[in-house]
């Protein structure tokens, strides 16, 4: 981060995190929002992305509810990112999802390489979405987003007032191992 020369960031508060966070001085930054956020506001870019997205996931566009896990991961880089596999009970999710006609859409961090493993008798009710790469498309079709300390609330909050719920099972861990920039 030492060669950044112009960072945009979404706001002077973002600025200041980000200063700490890459180790450079404030006017690097500034402060015109992100391209990432773009597609949030293009209505074309939206109905074109909710038709690539169910192409990939068609179970979904049947589904009564689609509903995005997103987990950060554990760790502290790319080199020794990990996510506890254990706290996934697919068995329970694909029986939940069958009861309510909802479709579970996993899609770990990009750091993390482990795969998920989802039971073949739920596959039309669950899918990995390791392989897809843009996480905000998917947002388009969420109805409801559980996460944990992921940064992707940010990008759903733009989608008006849908659902997100935090599954934080090791916060305390997490607070002491690589902390909040928010409370």
């Amino acid at each position: 981060h030492k060669c950044y020369t112009h960072v945009p960031v979404s706001s002077y508060h973002s600025a200041l995190h980000h200063q700490e966070a890459f180790g450079i001085g404030l006017d690097k930054f500034y402060p015109v929002g992100i391209p990432r956020t773009d597609i949030f506001f293009d209505e074309e870019y939206k109905k074109q992305a909710r038709e690539r997205v169910f192409g990939e996931f068609p179970d979904a566009k049947k589904a009564q509810r689609v509903i995005l896990y997103a987990p950060t991961f554990r760790g502290n880089s790319a080199v020794d990112a990990y996510f506890p596999m254990e706290k996934l009970d697919f068995e329970e999710w694909g029986e939940v999802c069958k009861r309510t006609n909802s479709y579970l859409i996993v899609k770990m961090h990009p750091f993390v390489q482990e795969k998920i493993s989802i039971p073949e008798k739920y596959k039309d009710y669950i899918a990995d979405a390791a392989q897809y790469r843009e996480v905000n498309d998917i947002l388009f079709i969420t109805d409801l987003l559980i996460t944990d300390y992921s940064s992707i609330i940010y990008e759903f909050s733009l989608l008006g007032g849908r659902p997100m719920y935090f599954f934080a099972f090791d916060q305390k861990m997490y607070e002491a191992t690589r902390d909040f920039y928010e409370p």
